[in-house]
């Protein structure tokens, strides 16, 4: 069945409860195995042939399923989560031997291609977020709390504190528009950056990003309703676009955001793993670029390539800068003006983010970045104030009353 959330509250509250408690949930994994060959012989063609063997696989299985059982698509395969759990195991050898008969014939055949179904358990909150991608129902969409988001942060009582960054145009004199700031739900408050885990495979931040989005649309749409209208910028972390089932999540609720606020929105993909190709890169991008198309990519202050920028479809690069980083400043100061060079050389723009040391943000001046945040002189807001003045006389006064880390002001 097609899961209908409005009919299946006995099963939400079971998730709820999960949630809260971190406990995972039983459940059976389709998958389909060998398929590496094909895909390489496939080429272009794959994407038509992988679409075949999902669609008819799933028909196949509604078919040998019972009518409360739930059957969920996933990567390479399905989650399937028997409500009726009587003679699982029986059930679950009788599905794989059927689907590998339907695909390959009798048993014993040779086949480049097996089924296989394992039992496991699944995350709660991946099982929440599928659910809410294969519901068919209407959703809140972007300019609200993502549903699937929301319902985690309730559950666990996670309430991400959003701030809006002015962001200062020193060509213009203008705060010209906002970067949406969050503070982490652990560890040092670094406001535009993620806490992930120790190793990039296990970060899942998918459902920060949702509120991300939800909270960016929501100041902009507040902004433009009372008269202040301005560009506002939001992240999306590099392993939401990098795994297909979460960027597919992410890109439904992107593409919901209403037309009427794109081009006032900018999205900036942040954390991409060094060595991470440029292909891929440019990939996520052009799938951002149809519903937002002012797009940048986070570089690391310590180390980056800007290999194949200028052909990618960005608007600018972005360095976001936290205290740590303010250790070495003389060496990032260095990293800054060689970086700013490259920046111009692509034809793009530099933006810097989160600056709190004097010397570092007299260096993005006189480097000529486009477009620079300081708390210090510029305070976080609570919305979105709309474009106003800030002249540079006016900021390099307040730049030399600006005292450097471990140090008071004078």
């Amino acid at each position: 069945m097609i899961i209908d959330k409005a009919e299946t509250a006995t099963l939400l509250e079971i998730l709820r409860d999960a949630m809260r408690s971190g406990r995972a949930i039983e459940a059976n994994q389709i998958r389909f195995v060998g398929l590496g060959d094909i895909k390489a012989k496939a080429g272009d063609k794959w994407r038509r042939i992988a679409d075949w063997v999902q669609q008819s696989a799933e028909t196949f299985l509604r078919h040998r399923l019972a009518a409360d059982d739930l059957l969920i698509p996933a990567e390479d395969g399905f989650i399937v989560i028997f409500m009726d759990v009587a003679q699982v195991e029986a059930r679950r050898a009788s599905l794989q031997k059927a689907m590998n008969e339907f695909y390959i014939g009798v048993e014993g055949a040779p086949a480049v291609v097996r089924v296989q179904m394992d039992e496991g358990a699944i995350s709660s909150d991946l099982l929440w977020r599928l659910i809410g991608e294969t519901n068919p129902g209407p959703r809140a969409g972007a300019e609200g709390a993502a549903p699937q988001a929301r319902a985690v942060a309730e559950a666990r009582g996670i309430a991400p504190e959003f701030t809006f960054a002015p962001i200062w145009s020193p060509a213009q004199e203008m705060m010209t528009s906002y970067w949406l700031a969050f503070r982490p739900l652990d560890g040092p408050h670094n406001p535009f950056g993620y806490v992930t885990a120790a190793k990039p495979e296990d970060t899942d931040v998918l459902d920060l990003d949702l509120q991300i989005l939800a909270a960016a649309v929501g100041g902009l749409k507040a902004s433009i309703e009372s008269n202040r209208k301005c560009l506002v910028g939001f992240t999306v972390h590099a392993s939401t676009m990098s795994r297909p089932a979460r960027r597919r999540v992410y890109m439904n609720s992107l593409a919901e955001t209403p037309e009427a606020l794109r081009a006032y929105l900018m999205a900036q993909i942040s954390d991409v793993e060094p060595g991470t190709p440029v292909a891929t890169q440019t990939e996520w991008v052009q799938q951002i670029r149809p519903f937002i198309n002012r797009v940048t990519i986070e570089v690391d202050a310590r180390k980056w390539n800007l290999a194949g920028f200028k052909d990618m479809g960005l608007t600018s690069v972005a360095l976001a800068l936290d205290w740590r980083q303010h250790a070495g400043r003389q060496r990032l100061m260095a990293k800054i003006r060689k970086l700013a060079r490259q920046v111009k050389d692509h034809h793009l723009r530099l933006r810097i983010l989160g600056v709190t040391d004097p010397d570092i943000l007299a260096t993005a001046l006189d480097v000529g970045a486009d477009f620079m945040s300081c708390p210090t002189i510029w305070p976080h807001l609570a919305a979105p104030a709309g474009v106003r003045p800030f002249s540079r006389a006016a900021m390099l006064k307040q730049l030399r009353g600006m005292a450097k880390p471990g140090q008071s002001a004078a």
